[in-house]
């Protein structure tokens, strides 16, 4: 990836909410609703790394 530059990655806030979306899609299809998605979401976002 170097040899793209970071410029390359400039728009990397866009790309990581797109990204966010993207699995809170999936997990609601997964888990059947987006409540249980927003839950485990909160949960993740709470925990330690």
């Amino acid at each position: 990836m170097a040899e793209l530059g970071e410029d390359a990655f400039d728009d990397s806030d866009a790309l990581l909410a797109t990204a966010r979306m993207g699995i809170a899609a999936s997990l609601a299809a997964y888990l059947g609703s987006a409540a249980q998605t927003a839950h485990l979401l909160d949960v993740l976002k709470r925990s330690p790394s």
